[in-house]
């Protein structure tokens, strides 16, 4: 997941060997798989950039890819803060390690809900993404705590 400062050009195109900061930003937009860009016209909305789209932008094979980027509109306010936030937080990771609860982390951080809101508890996880944070999908396909997971 990244925070991406302003993309001028939506949707994005993959640049060519341009280095401009805008081609830079978009750069690394199409090498996420989340991200959370400002946009005060978009804010709520999602943008997907589906398999087909990147294969298309990065002239890849289709068996080279598998995935899609999700990117995620907020305001120019709560970019700022969230990047802000997102700062702090992994400097209180970093200080005290992995021994704090995600709960915890929840009540402390405003960018942390908006994750656990629009990314963890969205339909855009794939299995592998839900396996590694120790959740699953149902048989109605919610999001639900695995019981095998190892904390």
């Amino acid at each position: 997941m990244s925070f991406i400062p302003v993309i001028s050009k939506w949707p994005p195109v993959y640049p060519e060997n341009d280095l401009t900061q805008q081609n830079v930003r978009a750069e690394i937009l199409f090498h996420e798989r989340y991200v959370i860009t400002p946009n005060d016209d978009l804010v709520g909305e999602n943008y997907i950039l589906d398999s087909n789209y990147l294969i298309e932008q990065l002239d890849l094979s289709v068996e080279t890819i598998d995935s899609k980027v999700v990117i995620y509109f907020v305001s120019i306010q709560k970019f700022k803060k969230y990047s802000v936030e997102a700062n702090r937080l992994w400097n209180e990771i970093e200080r005290i390690g992995g021994d704090t609860s995600f709960e915890k982390m929840k009540g402390q951080f405003e960018v942390v809900r908006f994750i656990d809101e629009k990314i963890i508890n969205s339909p855009y996880l794939t299995d592998r993404e839900l396996n590694a944070i120790g959740r699953m999908r149902d048989a109605e396909g919610n999001m639900v705590p695995d019981p095998q997971y190892q904390y």
